[in-house]
């Protein structure tokens, strides 16, 4: 433990110097792993990869698991700012968080563990049944987009729900499981900790969110009155008639595209990774590597949506996508391409704890 009662400026630097960087060089390669496993089970949806996931992921919570580190560094942070360089503050301060959120009882961190890949395993491998058949992701948003038969949309819809009742269950465990966790870590529930952890003022964010539905409400409503119109003469039924299936996505996040310029001759002769990758060539960007690692078209077991993550904080980003030729997924390689660029230029000379984005908000 930590001597409390002071020491030389240089005595604290030193052996902060040296806690951190042994539970950095740790947690790298533990992470590593952990990623790369990750990685293999998203892109596969197999048993056995998604069993050394949870094992990998359960070995990186480890790392961070140490009540006697916790203290270490929570007593430097106390008695030790005055005397510490500020980026060792900082990389204290967010060792600190990883360690408030993954120390608890050993067989705590286990169930989490295993509860949270099951769900993330039953979310990805899942297929809706459409006409009797299980249907890709893709196939599901199509109905959606081009087809006026709405008891087939009705189908689509509650296809893309389907998942719910079958992952339920392990997420009331799992969000009664991380309650009791958090409250054991002083917290009021797991919301609160992961705000906590994340360097958010609940109150501030709730100030915010209010405000914003006080702006918004009326020009949403509005703007929502003139898409139900649309939907209602497009498909030909009352207003009032009009139901969550009868728009061009699953949770009403886009403006419908028949609502929009149609901007298919821009597109449909073209390809949305070539697209993407043109783009970010004119302003200056190579994203050829990233692409060459990635893992942009559909396959069976794969996980349907598309995200962009940094495998081991030196350069190894990665693009997950299951691309078609529309207009959907030309802008998500280009918003994916721009999460991927944004980790890779981070700087490689930082030390692992820095090595990310500035705020989970950038």
């Amino acid at each position: 433990m930590v001597d409390r009662s002071g020491g030389k400026n240089g005595d604290s630097l030193d052996h902060a110097r040296a806690l951190v960087s042994a539970l950095e060089q740790n947690a790298a390669a533990a992470e590593l792993d952990a990623n790369l496993a990750q990685w293999d089970a998203a892109t596969t949806g197999s048993k056995e990869a998604y069993a050394l996931y949870e094992e990998s992921f359960l070995k990186y919570k480890r790392v961070f698991s140490s009540p006697e580190i916790l203290a270490e560094i929570t007593a430097l942070l106390q008695a030790g700012r005055d005397r510490l360089e500020a980026q060792m503050t900082r990389r204290l301060a967010l060792l600190q968080l990883l360690l408030t959120e993954h120390t608890t009882a050993p067989e705590k961190l286990k169930d989490l563990t295993e509860l949270e890949t099951a769900a993330e395993r039953e979310v990805s491998t899942f297929r809706g049944t459409l006409n009797g058949k299980p249907a890709t992701s893709n196939e599901l948003a199509e109905v959606l987009r081009d087809s006026r038969d709405r008891d087939q949309r009705r189908q689509a819809w509650l296809a893309l729900k389907e998942v719910g009742p079958v992952v339920a269950p392990d997420i009331v465990r799992l969000a009664k499981l991380r309650n009791r966790v958090a409250v054991s870590a002083g917290f009021p529930d797991y919301w609160h900790m992961q705000l906590g952890l994340s360097e958010i003022d609940s109150d501030q964010l709730l100030e915010t969110l209010d405000r914003t539905a006080a702006a918004t409400d009326k020009p949403y409503q509005a703007a929502k009155g003139r898409m139900d119109e649309a939907a209602a003469k497009r498909l030909g039924i009352n207003r009032a008639d009009v139901m969550p299936w009868d728009f061009s996505d699953a949770f009403l996040q886009e403006l419908p595209h028949w609502m929009r310029p149609d901007v298919t001759r821009y597109y449909e002769q073209s390809d949305p990774v070539k697209s993407a990758q043109t783009y970010y060539e004119t302003l200056g960007f190579d994203v050829a590597p990233i692409l060459a690692r990635s893992s942009l078209y559909e396959a069976p077991g794969k996980n349907p949506h598309a995200f962009c993550t940094d495998i081991d904080r030196q350069g190894d980003v990665r693009v997950l996508a299951n691309v078609k030729n529309d207009l959907h997924w030309h802008t998500t390689m280009l918003h994916e391409l721009g999460h991927a660029l944004y980790s890779s230029h981070i700087q490689s000379s930082l030390p692992w704890s820095l090595r990310d984005e500035a705020h989970a908000l950038t």
